[in-house]
């Protein structure tokens, strides 16, 4: 199983169950491979006699170069929390013709042998533990997965904002059940102004 998400504890259990040996990974698009790897082998009894088993996102990959950094770009210590950010032969350079968003997303700085390194930053907010685990503790921005989609929940608001009839616009999730989100939005309309239903 590949994914860009941390597979529910519930659904992991499920499927062990069901087959033989669970594997995933997680790999987001702008690495194009594989970043870190879970495999339900190593957390075999937790998943069966339904012990508490971490939002786990396995351990680094082969070809990848996971590094978590704190708001300053040091790096942490193990245990402690920080931005998850990878560097890997097949990691992107950058945005093509989008030199702000760039800048935002990668992080440069010079390693070994004065080399310069390229690491994507991934908002996902990790801790890695004792063995070696990375502990998926959620999002440093407003981005949310919802149905394998990536969604910036202040463009939502920014874009029901641009209504001329819109006053106030509040967006936010809900777990849909099924380890996804829905998407909710609230709005104040102006005052005086009725909306109609197709609105």
């Amino acid at each position: 199983f590949y994914g860009s998400m941390v597979m529910p504890v519930a659904m992991a259990r499920e499927l062990s169950t069901r087959v033989g040996g669970l594997a995933c990974g997680i790999g987001q698009s702008e690495t194009t491979m594989l970043v870190t790897r879970f495999s339900a082998d190593e957390h075999r009894v937790a998943l069966r006699e339904n012990e508490a088993l971490v939002a786990s996102c396995g351990k680094p990959a082969m070809l990848a170069a996971v590094k978590i950094f704190d708001d300053a770009m040091q790096e942490v210590a193990i245990g402690e929390v920080g931005e998850m950010c990878v560097r890997g032969p097949l990691v992107m350079q950058g945005y093509w013709a989008q030199p702000d968003l760039s800048a935002r997303g990668f992080l440069r700085r010079t390693g070994n042998g004065g080399l310069e390194e390229i690491y994507y930053r991934t908002g996902d907010l990790v801790q890695e533990l004792a063995g070696g685990d990375l502990k998926y503790l959620g999002r440093k921005d407003r981005q949310v997965k919802t149905r394998g989609y990536r969604v910036e929940l202040d463009e939502v608001e920014t874009a029901l904002l641009s209504h001329a009839q819109v006053q106030e616009a509040a967006v936010y999730t809900v777990p849909d059940g099924e380890g996804s989100h829905l998407i909710v939005a609230a709005v104040t309309p102006e005052l005086g102004y009725q909306p109609a239903v197709a609105e």
